[in-house]
């Protein structure tokens, strides 16, 4: 690390080592005589890549779309304390396919879980339809539900929307809607990698 430092410095032909100083794996500093001050004037360098830190983890973003705020505070109650590699939920609202386009235009999601028959019949096929194809976001995982179990559209089962999930409403339980989107935030992690 100090042979590095000092190779770093003395390319600038400006700077010399400042040797009273001991050289760190945390530390790397040059000093130079600055010619109107007479004073020391120092420039700190970054450490290697490798001695970096890693960067601070945030938690899994997820946008609720739906159209009943009361799906959107069950659902954030439900899913509240799901932690999964090491990381909690945060999460978005939107309560119209427009607040949802916005969302996912300025920010990218682990998941998002919207109403079928948001905005009309087909309003949810065409927030996929923007998600997969306008902004070109395959990774963010979609979870589609419904509160009628008869209704169950045929583009759900489309490979170029890729949904990851179907719930019933009525039927999802608790323990349902956490392991759907434990999957769901499993897929996107691997996804997410494969294209980084």
């Amino acid at each position: 690390m100090a042979s590095t430092l000092r190779a770093r410095c003395a390319r600038s032909n400006l700077f010399r080592t400042d040797l009273s100083i001991p050289i760190t794996r945390s530390t790397s500093r040059c000093v130079a005589m600055n010619p109107a001050t007479q004073q020391a004037d120092s420039l700190m360098f970054a450490d290697e890549a490798e001695d970096q830190a890693p960067a601070p983890v945030n938690d899994w973003p997820i946008l609720l779309v739906d159209d009943e705020p009361d799906m959107h505070a069950i659902t954030t109650l439900t899913l509240s304390e799901l932690r999964w590699g090491g990381r909690s939920l945060a999460f978005s609202s939107a309560h119209s396919i427009a607040e949802a386009q916005q969302a996912l235009a300025e920010q990218r999601f682990a998941a998002m879980i919207v109403d079928v028959q948001i905005d009309g019949e087909d309003a949810a096929l065409l927030l996929t339809d923007y998600l997969r194809n306008t902004l070109d976001e395959r990774a963010t995982r979609v979870i589609v539900r419904s509160g009628d179990p008869s209704y169950s559209p045929d583009w759900l089962r489309d490979p170029q929307m890729d949904v990851a999930a179907f719930v019933d409403k009525s039927l999802g339980t608790v323990e349902r809607m956490r392991s759907t989107v434990t999957e769901a935030l499993i897929d996107f992690a691997k996804l997410d990698e494969a294209h980084a």
